[in-house]
């Protein structure tokens, strides 16, 4: 009896390889708000990267966030930070008495979406009436902060900003505070169309999320860094 040669299966073809949202370095940078390049990690190739890759990245410096599959550094100096500190601290004072939600720093990790991995530099989320009071243990965190802040370092641009907090406006958050810290002034927004400029004398609040909270700028730079003449 004749055996017939048994032959293996045709081999699947390959995917197509995976094409970035963006032709050309020009375009991604402009879509990330005319950042400098210095900021944007080369490894994985921009426009490749996923969670898992950013999950890799997470606990290292400088922080990264995952934007339209990149990896893209946060900018923040030492001034910037202490800055940041002295608005968690006095939050933290607020949300011992009014147990309304939970803190997180410049490394809480938010899902905004499904492809946008975002890190405000402070983030307050409130607690759900129904859940017992548990800060999330996940990597990234699927509840959308309430309110944002943002402390402008001198590498950050108005157009990334705008395109963070409109972002997180669109997966919920109520209130985001842009504080610039070149010039001790601030910006409070409700939208990203809606905003309010505040002065150096003026005051930090969010009622939405924070009902009675105050925290004047004069005590945000009380002992920061020296500020520039505004522009």
């Amino acid at each position: 009896m004749t055996q017939t040669a048994t032959l293996p299966a045709p081999t699947p073809p390959l995917p197509p390889p995976f094409a970035p949202p963006f032709a050309t370095v020009g375009e991604l940078l402009r879509r990330l708000g005319d950042i400098s390049p210095d900021r944007v990690r080369a490894n994985p190739p921009p426009g490749t990267a996923i969670e898992a890759d950013l999950l890799c990245e997470k606990n290292e410096k400088p922080i990264c966030e995952l934007i339209d599959g990149t990896l893209v550094e946060k900018a923040m100096g030492s001034a910037e930070s202490f800055l940041t500190a002295t608005i968690i601290v006095e939050i933290g004072i607020y949300l011992k008495t009014n147990r309304v939600g939970f803190l997180g720093g410049e490394a809480y990790f938010v899902r905004v979406s499904e492809a946008q991995v975002r890190a405000a530099d402070v983030a307050v989320t409130l607690w759900r009436q129904d859940e017992a009071h548990h800060v999330p243990r996940k990597a990234f965190a699927d509840e959308v902060p309430a309110l944002v802040v943002e402390v402008l370092s001198p590498s950050n641009t108005r157009a990334e900003i705008a395109r963070k907090l409109a972002e997180f406006f669109a997966a919920g958050t109520l209130v985001a505070w842009v504080v610039d810290s070149a010039t001790g002034t601030a910006e409070i927004s409700t939208s990203p169309t809606d905003k309010v400029a505040v002065p150096r004398d003026g005051v930090l609040a969010a009622e939405a999320v924070l009902p009675g909270f105050a925290l004047p700028l004069a005590v945000v730079f009380a002992h920061g860094p020296d500020l520039d003449e505004p522009m």
